[in-house]
């Protein structure tokens, strides 16, 4: 993974660079370890998060003009980050849209159209319904850049694992090495009087959602 090869990279310069100069003046000086760990932030791949909020407009976010709600996180990470201005969903739902988001392609091009009452919509998680594995996802794309991925919330891309077995259609089969969150929707699986659980879909992980965002 990148970060660790970073890491140990650091730590190497560091070590050689002690050994180096101990020999000549018996000391690192701090313009030395300063400049070792300015060199490799720079070649360190940045990290990449991406939000994608249901029912959110483009106003609803301070970094995006609004002075009435108040998202100081969200506008930290735009400000040093990229903020998108003209993203455009082929269908303006949860899975299509999703679709579109995670291949960059049309979502009608693998059947997820999301048109009220009809199968493409994932109306549960024994549905056959969901994107194809042979999609390349930005997931994907990334984890074969040696990223590390993780999926966090609700996933609603398809599941089917009772049936398809280890073809099913969960977001670790889509490039991510880890998924914490709903295989189908908040309405479904969040509907009752009850506390519910983001479950670690790969079980190595215990995650509780609540803690988690607050």
């Amino acid at each position: 993974m990148k970060w660790v090869a970073v890491a140990l990279a650091a730590v190497s310069a560091v070590l050689v660079g002690a050994a180096t100069d101990s020999s000549q003046e018996g000391k690192v000086t701090e313009e030395q370890i300063s400049g070792t760990v300015k060199s490799n932030e720079q070649q360190r791949p940045p990290n990449i998060v991406i939000l994608l909020a249901d029912d959110l407009g483009i106003a609803d976010l301070g970094c995006y003009g609004n002075n009435t709600l108040k998202t100081p996180n969200i506008d930290s990470l735009a400000k040093g980050g990229v903020q998108l201005t003209h993203h455009l969903s082929a269908a303006s739902m949860c899975t299509p849209s999703r679709a579109a988001f995670l291949t960059g392609r049309y979502p009608a091009r693998f059947g997820l159209v999301g048109q009220k009452n009809t199968p493409s919509v994932i109306p549960h998680l024994s549905s056959k319904v969901g994107l194809p594995l042979e999609e390349i996802t930005i997931a994907e794309a990334l984890a074969a850049a040696n990223y590390t991925t993780a999926a966090v919330g609700k996933w609603h891309l398809g599941s089917g694992c009772g049936f398809l077995g280890k073809n099913c259609l969960v977001a670790q089969q889509h490039g991510f090495h880890h998924f914490f969150g709903l295989p189908l929707s908040l309405l479904v699986e969040a509907a009752s009087t009850q506390p519910f659980f983001f479950f670690p879909c790969d079980g190595s992980h215990p995650f509780y959602q609540v803690r988690f965002f607050t």
